[in-house]
């Protein structure tokens, strides 16, 4: 029992988060990309920051879709 709770737990333990510095770097960018070492959402969102500035890049056509009925 404690093996199977051990490699549980390993498998999301493998890389620390680190905490996000405080600094005089006031802009927005600078912080998304301070987050990406942080846990929960804060990763995500310097994840999603990454990929928006490389789609801008790439001079990427980007599109909106949705999916359902548009008609209520």
């Amino acid at each position: 029992m404690a093996t199977q709770k051990k490699s549980k737990a390993s498998k999301f333990l493998t890389v620390p988060t680190r905490p996000i510095p405080v600094d005089r770097d006031r802009s927005v960018a600078g912080l998304l990309e301070k987050m990406e070492g942080a846990g929960f959402g804060a990763k995500q969102l310097a994840e999603a920051h990454r990929i928006w500035l490389d789609m801008l890049d790439d001079n990427a056509t980007i599109y909106l879709c949705g999916s359902g009925n548009l008609i209520p």
